[in-house]
């Protein structure tokens, strides 16, 4: 669906980027309904030649059936009584088999094959979402959907009868079964329902793909396709009533306007490329976007290259890793832990499959040569402490080690990840559209000494104004120390508090992670 869209019909520079994956949980009922089906079969071989044969003599005696198809006296009764059971025959008075009514409409409305109508009941069971009550397939889903943005059921979320869900089931049956049939869906229909109970409440993941395009006199395009995923590679396309609603759900998220312009994010970090965009307004993505189609956005070093979209982006995440995993390879050193710094945008790290793949990648080369264990510790600026239960339930499924800071600056549209003395990123997230919450991150993936140590110095000093660091949540048994080098963040030292001592008391003692600068500084 196209998201946004002047009026000026332009010319469409280059091709369509896809600069995001959003994944939401959208509200939805499963229900069991008793169904009655009508499916037309096909007769055995033997019986529709004879209904053919019938039909084209309007009437054949039995001997001539025999003698046709060369059966004998048991075969023939056998075949007789068949037919005459599905009431498609009849016997005339003077013996002859004749087509009845049945086998004569069956032919009249021009079905090549004569099938005979089965009947049968069946309890099914259909999921519908909340939003627009449409049919949703329920499958597996590949990647962790726990603490994914939920989208909040409608107000009519306690007033949806059991008559609305009947009547949504008989207009979008064909859906239900090609999602639960193998074969012969085409040829069965829906006789009736004669009974619906509800089963229980859920909340199924579908993913937003966000793409962009550049269209000369207009600007950009956003466009969002709403896809729910059946496997590693196929997935489904959502009704486009659905991407309206999760669209009015997008929209009545804010983005935050404190913090770092995004020219003080260029000068902090010495981005030469990027700050050639910078605008009164922002960042001029489009011409950005068109310079980098044409080559032209080029840091003149293999040391440095910009990055759009998530570092967990597919292919944001093959080059860091690749990136990252040379650097280990060269340096034969053990790796220090990595530190992400996230941005405060509404929907940073909504991912249920890119963002885990991402950090099992990382996990994988950061520990390729190493004795010790290195860890990716996220940090989040607490200024309340009514936001640790929701940051704890949005992302202790998803990151392995998450760590609050106390006090300080809070954070903003910044996004930084640092492994010291190996790599750094930044990043700014910029709205490609303002009357919608979806940011598009745009940086630089760096090795460069210089650089790094721009990014390095711009952490330390969102680290500064902290008063303290505790471990929210770990998945290993990994000390404070262990996690947190705290003269290289420069943090304040802080006696432990009782939740840091519950993560930390009765764990096995690890060497603090200090890091030393390569001989290629």
């Amino acid at each position: 669906m196209l998201e946004y869209a002047d009026d000026t019909q332009g010319e469409v520079v280059g091709h369509r980027r896809h600069v995001n994956t959003i994944s939401l949980l959208l509200p939805a009922k499963q229900y069991s309904l008793n169904c009655s089906w009508t499916t037309e079969r096909p007769l055995p071989a033997i019986e529709e030649f004879s209904c053919r044969l019938i039909l084209l003599f309007d009437g054949v005696a039995p001997f001539e059936v025999r003698e046709y198809f060369g059966l004998s006296e048991i075969e023939l009764n056998g075949l007789i009584d068949s037919l005459l059971k599905k009431r498609l025959i009849e016997m005339d008075p003077n013996g002859l088999i004749k087509a009845s009514s049945i086998l004569r409409l069956k032919n009249n409305n021009d079905q090549e094959v004569p099938t005979l109508t089965a009947y049968d009941t069946r309890e099914e069971s259909a999921v519908f979402d909340l939003l627009t009550l449409s049919i949703i397939p329920r499958r597996s889903y590949q990647g962790i959907k726990y603490g994914l943005p939920e989208i909040p059921p409608p107000e009519k979320f306690g007033s949806v009868g059991l008559e609305s869900i009947v009547e949504q089931f008989g207009r979008q049956y064909r859906i239900h079964l090609e999602n639960t049939r193998s074969s012969g869906a085409e040829k069965t229909r829906l006789y009736k329902v004669s009974h619906c109970r509800p089963v229980r409440t859920l909340q199924v993941p579908i993913d937003m793909e966000i793409s962009l395009e550049v269209v000369s006199g207009e600007g950009i395009r956003v466009y969002r396709d709403a896809v729910e995923r059946v496997g590693p590679v196929r997935k489904n396309a959502l009704s486009n009533e659905l991407e309206a609603q999760i669209a009015d759900y997008l929209a009545k998220l804010a983005v935050p306007s404190h913090g770092h312009s995004f020219q003080d994010f260029c000068e902090a970090i010495g981005d030469e490329i990027l700050s050639k965009y910078s605008t009164p307004e922002g960042f001029d993505l489009a011409s950005w976007l068109q310079d980098r189609e044409n080559k032209k956005t080029g840091y003149g070093s293999s040391t440095t290259r910009g990055i759009l979209g998530p570092v967990y982006l597919e292919s944001n995440a093959i080059a860091i890793s690749k990136t990252l995993g040379s650097l280990v390879r060269e340096e034969g050193a053990d790796v220090p832990n990595m530190y992400w710094y996230p941005a405060s945008v509404p929907l940073w790290g909504a991912n249920g499959t890119d963002l885990e793949k991402f950090i099992s990648r990382l996990e994988k080369e950061l520990n390729s040569n190493s004795e010790s264990v290195s860890n990716i510790i996220t940090f989040f600026n607490i200024q309340e402490n009514k936001e640790i239960r929701a940051i704890k339930k949005s992302f202790n499924a998803r990151l392995p080690h998450g760590v609050s800071l106390q006090g300080g600056s809070p954070q903003d549209r910044v996004e930084i990840i640092v492994i010291p003395g190996f790599l750094a990123i930044a990043q700014y997230h910029v709205q490609p559209n303002s009357d919608s919450c979806v940011t598009i991150p745009v940086g630089l993936l760096t090795t460069d000494p210089v650089r790094m140590k721009k990014i390095e110095n711009l952490l330390q000093l969102r680290m500064q104004g902290s008063t303290g660091s505790e471990i929210l949540w770990s998945r290993s048994n990994v000390s404070s120390k262990g996690l947190i080098d705290k003269e290289f963040l420069r943090l304040e030292s802080r006696p432990q508090t009782d939740d840091l001592k519950e993560f930390s008391g009765d764990q096995k003692k690890q060497p603090s992670i200090k890091w030393k600068a390569k001989k290629r500084f």
